[in-house]
């Protein structure tokens, strides 16, 4: 039986402490969540995780979006990964439709 999975948001440490415009720092952003990315679908070949994960991508802000299993989130956060900064559970897709049906 398949455990059900969330979505998670990873975000990364910023590079450097230069202040450059929005548009620009969206882009490092993304660029380096995108070789993130690469390293964890390595690592998750590695321990044998990557069915346990059923989306990987970068988003527009330049934050990793992972659908996995909890166990997932759980085994990322007990690593010693300086480059996250911040690991947030999102909404589930039913809540949001929920919230804007409920709007309507």
């Amino acid at each position: 039986m398949r455990k059900p999975h969330y979505r998670y948001f990873i975000e990364l440490q910023p590079r450097d402490g230069t202040h450059a415009s929005r548009a620009f720092e969206a882009e490092a952003q993304r660029q380096a969540a995108s070789g993130f990315i690469e390293t964890m679908r390595e690592w998750l070949r590695e321990k044998d995780l990557a069915d346990k994960v059923s989306a990987l991508g970068v988003t527009m802000f330049g934050q990793i979006q992972i659908t996995c299993e909890a166990t997932v989130i759980k085994l990322i956060r007990n690593q010693d990964v300086v480059d996250i900064a911040a690991i947030r559970q999102g909404v589930a897709y039913t809540e949001n439709l929920g919230r804007w049906n409920d709007a309507r």
